[in-house]
Formats: C-alpha cells, structure tokens, sequence
C-alpha cells in the first residue's frame, strides 16, 4: 500500500507546512529535498506524523546524497547475493542461524538491501584471551553496525552500538574478555532500522523481473556497498600485537599502518597519524 500511495500520491506531501527539524503533527514538511528524502526511507514521516524520529533523520542525512566507497584489494566477499539471505544470523528463522565465521584481523564487504526479513549481515569471532577489538564500517548507506553476544534464542545482548553516513566511517572499539562475539552490519539510524527502499540490484534467477512493461523498480536513495575493517590488539592502550607491552613492535605495527587506519588508530580520528604516534610513545612501556 505504502509502495502504490507514493507512486500515486508523489508530491502531495512535499512539501508540506513545518520544518523539517522540528517536530509537529502533520506529515511531510516544507524542504521539498528534504522531505522526498526522508519520506523515501521512512514512509512514516510522510502518511502519519513528523515526529522525533523524522528530524532525527533529517538532521543527519539531509542533504546528504549518494556517494561511492572503493573496496580494498584484500576484502573478503560476504558472497551472498542481495536477494538472498545466506548470513543474517539471529535475524532468520533458517535453521541454524548462518553467519560468517572471521579471524582477526580480517577486511571484508559485501551489500546491504531491504525486504523481508530485513537484511543484516553475522560475522562471528572468537578471542582466547582479552584483547582489544575494533570494528570498523565504511558504508554506501546510512550504517548500523552493532556488537552481540549470547545465543540466537536467549540470552542475547548488545553490548555496543555506532551509525555512520555514507561514506563516512563509523567504528567500534572496546576490550573485550575470551570469548565468541558476534559483528553486526545493517542499516539505520539510532531511533530506527530500515526496512524498505534499498533495492537490491541484482537479478534473483528465481524470481526473474515481470512484464517488461512494467514500471522498473525503485531505485535505491544510497549505494549498497560496505567494507568491515575488524583488528584486534592488547587491552593496554597501544598494544597492538597484544604481547601485554607497548614497545618496539607495536611502534613498528603503527608506523606500517600511517595514513591507514584499522587497529593503530587509537584516538579514534579514521586515520593513523601523529596523534596515534604520541598515545603509543605515551604508553611505552618496553
């Protein structure tokens, strides 16, 4: 219905009276751009209410457009079409919940679309002893990427959460004890998970495309593309080959990685650099 009423209806709600950074109680608001770009991914916005959500939505991603992210050489493919649901973890019913089995450190990419059920991608990890994990989400889209732990029918727990704009990198880092932890990737924004409007743009030779005459389908507001960046080193600070020191090696570790990014980006910037040089030699211990 939703899909029908904005082919139909387009440009009836936007623009509509109100801003689109504040809340009020009627649909749509008065940036035409603004409004046609939120209302793409969130229908809500656009048949019931500008509410808190919606502006949280257009503080963010308005005027935001689509981008194009380059996939590293040595990124693994998630290798699951995006019409298919191959790795999505506790988010199917499939038996045995599939997910991507990663050793740290590992690069990977793959594609993130809608439907039903909504597309997330697993990759799960094992750490022996504490260590310092990092996860770190380049995406075409509005990012999610979420760090789990427990079994798909209970208990499970998110321990940590972080969304990014497109192209814009958006990164988990934290200590964590031995143990199996699962990395999370979708797409939203804090207050809500998108479930429509990323078409997926490969054909699914199960579901061939309909009459030609039909109407093509909506494309996506934002690419599809991602890459994952998971590293791991100690749990002091500037240990980046986990031997319990900052010394000689993790300099070594560091300096290989300038104008990177990944593990040795310990203040968090997206970039290794002379900040990161001084956290390191700051905690130098041997």
């Amino acid at each position: 219905c939703v899909l029908t009423a904005e082919q139909l209806c387009d440009g009836l709600t936007c623009p509509s009276p109100g801003s689109c950074v504040d809340v009020h109680w009627s649909p749509g608001c008065s940036d035409a751009d603004c409004c046609h770009a939120i209302c793409a991914l969130d229908a809500v916005c656009c048949f019931t209410a500008w509410d808190s959500i919606c502006v949280e939505e257009a503080q963010r991603l308005c005027g935001v457009g689509m981008c194009t992210i380059d996939i590293p050489i040595d990124a693994v493919s998630e290798d699951e079409p995006c019409y298919d649901h191959l790795n999505d973890g506790c988010n199917t019913n499939v038996l045995g919940q599939p997910m991507i089995e990663v050793a740290l450190p590992s690069t990977r990419t793959g594609k993130y679309s809608t439907g039903s059920p909504r597309d997330t991608d697993w990759y799960r990890f094992t750490i022996n002893t504490p260590r310092r994990v990092r996860m770190e989400l380049t995406a075409e889209f509005p990012g999610q990427l979420l760090l789990v732990q427990g079994a798909c029918y209970g208990p499970i727990e998110t321990l940590d959460q972080s969304y990014g704009n497109p192209c814009v990198a958006t990164a988990i880092e934290t200590c964590l004890d031995p143990g199996t932890y699962m990395c999370v990737v979708s797409g939203g924004v804090p207050s809500r998970n998108f479930r429509g409007a990323f078409t997926c743009d490969e054909i699914d030779p199960d579901a061939p495309p309909p009459d030609p005459n039909d109407p093509p389908p909506v494309p996506s507001p934002y690419g599809l593309r991602y890459v994952l960046r998971l590293s791991a080193g100690g749990c002091l600070l500037g240990d980046l080959n986990g031997d319990g020191m900052v010394g000689q090696t993790d300099l070594a570790i560091l300096l290989g990685s300038w104008g990177g990014s990944g593990a040795a980006d310990l203040d968090g910037d997206g970039i290794v650099g002379s900040a990161d040089l001084a956290i390191l030699l700051g905690g130098w211990s041997g």
